[in-house]
């Protein structure tokens, strides 16, 4: 019996998988998704399956925390859109510098906000959607949409509240995808690698209020700026394209660009990285750009992710700096907390 419960030991132990990947998103989540579909692709150029540990709490930063303590060991952390908010004005966040890490791979990817047939695009100036910290940008753009152009940041930042935009806060990620199809919630976010799915799924129920439909997406970074989401499953226009057409001009502003901002980083931090002295960093580097080499590899996640481009190596660390720079960038961490504050949240810059 004793050599049956070791020899079960050895088959379940993570110390026996080649890499750890780190994530606070839970298994049936698209964090967890996005880590599972991940370790998979890295587990064809590795001896041993590669392990995701999810765990869970303290939005995020316990993940961070378990992982310092094994920074020295073959150990990934796997971060996601919900840090860059957070990492911007969470106070509790202040004690982690990201410029201290290197990044393995980075996913250019975007994200959906989704509405109910009967909301129209052109003409919406209330709503609710649920507030979390990667759905920040979310609420500034629903925000600009209904009261348009020439406002002053405070006159978007007064229009958050139950007279205009209502972002609700303390839903979890099961609850925010009932409050949407129930008809509660009038707008919700998927993020890319999800949409395949999220459309599917909306497709194949009715709901209360007609269907559902994308009401723009946030579109992908080039190196001409800003483009439409690649892929072929409806995911509306771009949210510029769409207030164009609404208001005739397009967006502009402080509390514009914070927002924009904060998209274009939160949508670069689905990424995987290890501190930049990482006695593994190299070998991993090698691991990860010989799985993104294969073809057959980039297929599946095409297939179950999207049509995304993935940076490595001397890209993706020039990327990383420039999400950094985002995070740390003072004209919009102030406009983020003075948001998260209109939502309810605690926030300080942290800068």
């Amino acid at each position: 019996m004793k050599k049956l419960l070791f020899a079960l030991t050895l088959l379940v132990s993570p110390a026996y998988a080649d890499y750890q990947i780190y994530t606070h998103g839970g298994a049936g989540g698209a964090t967890g998704q996005w880590n599972i579909n991940i370790a998979k692709m890295l587990s064809t150029v590795t001896t041993n399956p590669v392990d995701v540990l999810h765990i869970k709490g303290s939005g995020g930063r316990k993940a961070v925390d378990e992982y310092l303590q094994n920074v020295n060991e073959p150990t990934i952390l796997s971060t996601s859109s919900e840090y860059a908010t957070e990492y911007m004005v969470n106070p509790k966040w202040a004690k982690h510098n990201f410029l201290n890490y290197c990044p393995l791979l980075i996913n250019n990817h975007s994200s959906v906000v989704y509405t109910h047939n009967d909301v129209d695009p052109m003409t919406f100036t209330t709503g609710s959607i649920a507030i979390h910290g990667k759905a920040t940008p979310d609420v500034m753009g629903l925000v600009m949409l209904a009261l348009g152009p020439g406002k002053t940041t405070q006159e978007y930042l007064d229009y958050i509240g139950p007279n205009g935009i209502n972002a609700i806060s303390g839903m979890k990620g099961p609850d925010r995808r009932l409050g949407i199809l129930n008809g509660e919630l009038d707008f919700s976010r998927a993020p890319g690698s999800r949409v395949l799915k999220e459309d599917t799924l909306m497709g194949n129920i009715e709901g209360p209020r007609g269907g559902f439909k994308p009401l723009f997406n946030w579109g992908v970074q080039v190196g001409s700026g800003i483009v439409s989401d690649p892929n072929e499953v409806k995911r509306g226009p771009l949210f510029e394209h769409l207030f164009l057409d609404r208001w005739g001009v397009a967006p502009d502003g402080d509390f514009y660009k914070a927002m924009r901002t904060a998209a274009n980083a939160s949508h670069l931090m689905d990424a995987l990285i290890v501190m930049c002295e990482s006695p593994y960093k190299n070998e991993m580097l090698t691991k990860v750009e010989l799985a993104l080499g294969n073809q057959e590899n980039l297929n599946t996640l095409k297939e179950n992710m999207g049509d995304y481009e993935w940076f490595t190596g001397d890209l993706a660390m020039a990327v990383w700096n420039g999400v950094n720079g985002a995070l740390n960038e003072l004209a919009t961490t102030r406009i983020i907390a003075e948001v998260y504050k209109a939502t309810g949240q605690k926030a300080k810059p942290r800068n």
